[in-house]
């Protein structure tokens, strides 16, 4: 009998501790499977994505924010991302980061706000780039009316 209960304790163990769990926003679990800078998530559907350098390459995470591909994060709501470099997607428009220590969005104000980060470039509309990094970019979304007609739509 003791010998039956150290195996299931042990079998429980490596299945409890063994792996790390993604717990995704929409409540899901998922798997991750391996050692090292690249793991395999294994998503509840059954399907894999790779997580590299603790960035998925796939589209695993959902919102508030979806990993399109390594270095590109396509946003919906707020956001908060530390030590990024890549494309980011908000609302349609794009977005370039370099060595970001911390990016917040906010989806409300459409507003930036960004540390210590050496390139930000919002699709060309503003470009801050130098020898060294900024302490701080605010930086608000802004949207031109295309008409100033009533909308009947509805």
């Amino acid at each position: 009998m003791k010998k039956l209960l150290m195996i299931f304790s042990t079998m429980f163990f490596f299945q409890v501790f063994g792996q790390k769990v993604v717990i995704n926003s929409n409540g899901t679990h998922s798997t991750i499977v391996g050692n090292g800078n690249t793991k395999t998530i294994v998503n509840p559907d059954g399907t894999h994505s790779t997580l590299v350098n603790n960035i998925n390459t796939n589209k695993i995470i959902k919102q508030p924010f979806q990993i399109i591909s390594a270095g590109t994060i396509s946003v919906n709501k707020d956001l908060k991302i530390t030590k990024f470099e890549g494309n980011v997607t908000i609302e349609g428009a794009n977005f370039y980061f370099k060595n970001a220590d911390s990016i917040i969005y906010h989806s409300q104000t459409s507003e930036f706000l960004i540390y210590n980060c050496a390139d930000f470039d919002a699709s060309g509309r503003i470009s801050v780039k130098g020898s060294g990094p900024s302490s701080f970019i605010r930086y608000i979304i802004t949207r031109e009316a295309l008409s100033n007609k009533p909308d009947d739509s509805w």
